[in-house]
């Protein structure tokens, strides 16, 4: 527990400053402050870079969000149609609030006007495939509110907007101002108040922390009774207590990084509003979990802009530069400010630091990019740790070299198929050399409906065999909701580091069905860190002969079989895998990348190494060895 016990209504009374008082950024109307951001080139770069792009929007219509987008997701499970008009619509609203914050000559008004008049009439802010009591009707109710995501986080934005220009939303419209709070109140604050909600409050995943978050800046900005916001403050409280409690003592974030970023990075949402408007009274950086928390997308960094892509993640996490770098700075963790400062510069030490824009499509995060987000000219080096073991995540990371581009790099998890934004995974593991990828996670496509629902293990890459894990006489791994009378995951995990070498073990008979015919699955990791070498061994007990098995491997770089048995799997330098068995026989299959979210990780086509053994006895061990 980290707030309830300490704070209750009456003690956030007296902590909590007044509204009047509260100034978390400079209001557009500071025009000090806002002059004092242009000192730096970084911010005139941005200054011009976000007017160019609040300028293509001038005097333009908003458009509509069609019923039958909406529909889609009920009629034919898309939810991109509908959400790519969706949000287009709070990324061209952010740019020109911005836009006007950095000019506050009147411009842009008319139109942020109207974004707030289109948002605000918006049937439903919550996006269709949220909206959970559909119940055959694919429109929502407009009597029934639900504070999904997004409807938590567009009131927030408009929350967050109202606050910058609320002067001179004033002396427009009174009324525009009494629809804007009266909207957020009704929408999301009293849903949340009164427990009409989605199970997110139960605190299982990042949509505690990140709904959480919203809500507080939306009630923050609105609320001009100390005594309601302490209310709502106090419930949020007890949410964030129950994500806390939930979340991995070790820090890792089993959602993979890119769901870091709305976990432990939006968390640095939550955590400032608190201690910024305390006068830093409620503050917990210093926690030693919370410093976990966020240092895990400092680990779950492979080299340049490869991160390990474990669940529903994309290989380029991207994590957000503001809120990384303030997390960071707050938890005291160098190594997370300067992968977001490099990931900014794409790599290269080359580009300036002086135009790096704005990037983030939402209006509360480009707000922190610009105050929390500082570049720096000094030259950035990495020096990462060789052996990294995530002991509640059961995640292992090895290097051969602290240079992040240099050596061999291997990642393997243990853990169970009961995770969230769960793949059926266990004992996968990625390698990378001199920082590219060879053998590698492919990710996750781009969301439908069938993402989340029964279906979603006929999708290739959520199946064990869309990763390296073997098929084993037919039969693949299986996902926490088939286990109805037995555990699904990995048991025995025992790990061990020493000078030279980094160790994982584990038995993974229980993630398969009785008709695999396992009695023992014993996948072991050696990685040898002078050597640059990683092998893997299957150790394979079953309760008949003539077994079978087979497993692939998938690579961005089309594989060699060479004829010395080996396979090369990339050249200059080499990194080569041999199996120990010279019976399993392999086909190299080319696998063309059409969808979009895939497309943004890897190049087309990818290869999948396929290899098949048959006629297998009651035991069986084979290697994969790589160097």
């Amino acid at each position: 527990m980290m707030f309830c016990e300490k704070y209750d209504a009456a003690k956030l009374n007296e902590l909590l400053m007044p509204i009047a008082d509260w100034e978390p950024f400079a209001k557009a109307s500071n025009r000090d402050a806002w002059h004092k951001l242009l000192e730096k080139p970084l911010n005139q770069f941005r200054k011009k870079n976000m007017i160019e792009r609040a300028e293509k929007h001038l005097n333009k219509d908003w458009p509509v969000l069609p019923a039958h987008l909406y529909m889609e997701f009920v009629t034919n499970g898309n939810r991109t149609n509908y959400e790519t008009m969706y949000f287009d619509r709070r990324e061209r609203f952010a740019e020109l609030v911005m836009a006007e914050c950095f000019e506050y000559d009147g411009r842009f008004f008319n139109d942020i006007l109207n974004g707030f008049w289109s948002i605000l009439e918006e049937t439903s802010w919550c996006v269709p495939a949220h909206h959970f009591k559909h119940e055959g009707d694919p429109l929502p109710d407009s009597n029934e509110e639900i504070a999904d995501l997004f409807s938590c986080q567009t009131a927030n934005i408009i929350g967050e907007a109202y606050y910058l220009l609320k002067e001179k939303l004033f002396e427009f419209s009174p009324n525009l101002c009494f629809r804007i709070k009266k909207e957020i109140k009704r929408r999301v604050l009293d849903v949340f108040s009164t427990d009409h909600c989605i199970g997110w409050k139960d605190g299982h995943n990042n949509w505690a922390i990140w709904c959480s978050s919203n809500i507080l800046g939306a009630a923050m900005h609105t609320l001009d009774d100390p005594g309601e916001l302490s209310v709502i403050v106090v419930k949020l409280f007890e949410v964030f207590d129950r994500y806390y409690d939930n979340y991995a003592d070790d820090g890792g974030c089993d959602e993979g990084p890119n769901y870091w970023g709305v976990s432990p990075g939006v968390m640095t949402i939550f955590l400032e509003y608190l201690r910024d408007r305390s006068r830093g009274e409620i503050n917990i950086y210093d926690d030693p979990k919370i410093k976990r928390m966020a240092n895990f997308i400092a680990d779950a960094h492979i080299s340049k802009e490869y991160f390990i892509n474990f669940a529903d993640a994309g290989v380029k996490a991207n994590p957000d530069k503001g809120l990384t770098y303030r997390l960071g700075e707050m938890t005291g963790q160098e190594e997370m400010q300067k992968i977001v400062v490099m990931n900014a510069l794409k790599w290269n030490e080359q580009n300036s630091v002086d135009e790096i824009p704005i990037g983030s499509p939402v209006l509360n995060l480009m707000l922190r990019d610009l105050f929390w987000f500082k570049a720096s000219k000094e030259e950035i080096k990495f020096n990462k740790k060789k052996q990294i073991w995530y002991t509640d995540t059961e995640i292992i990371f090895c290097r051969e070299s602290n240079n992040p581009d240099k050596g061999l790099f291997c990642a393997m998890k243990a853990g169970h198929n009961g995770e969230n934004h769960n793949h059926n995974d266990v004992g996968h593991f990625i390698l990378y050399s001199e920082g590219r990828p060879c053998v590698l996670d492919v990710g996750v496509e781009t969301y439908s409906k069938i993402t989340f629902s029964s279906e979603r293990y006929t999708l290739d890459f959520m199946r064990s065999s869309g990763h390296n894990i073997p098929t084993i006489n037919g039969c693949e791994q299986l996902p926490k909701d088939k286990f109805r009378d037995k555990e699904f995951s990995s048991k025995n995990v025992v790990h061990s580091f020493d000078d030279n070498s980094s160790e994982l073990n584990m038995e993974l008979k229980d993630l398969y069905s009785e008709e695999s015919q396992l009695k023992s699955f014993q996948r072991h990791l050696t990685f040898l860190h002078e050597e640059g070498k990683a092998i893997v061994t299957d150790k394979f007990e079953f309760n008949k002969d003539n077994n079978e098995l087979e497993i692939n491997f998938y690579c961005q770089n089309k594989p060699i079989l060479e004829n010395d048995g080996s396979i090369k799997l990339l050249s200059l330098p080499d990194l080569k895998m041999t199996v120990s068995d010279r019976n399993m026989k392999f086909e190299v299959i080319e696998v063309p990348i059409v969808d979009q979210t895939l497309k943004r990780s890897w190049t087309s086509p990818l290869y999948k190494l396929n290899g098949k053994i048959n006629n297998l006895e009651k035991r069986f061990t084979i290697s994969y060895e790589y160097n």
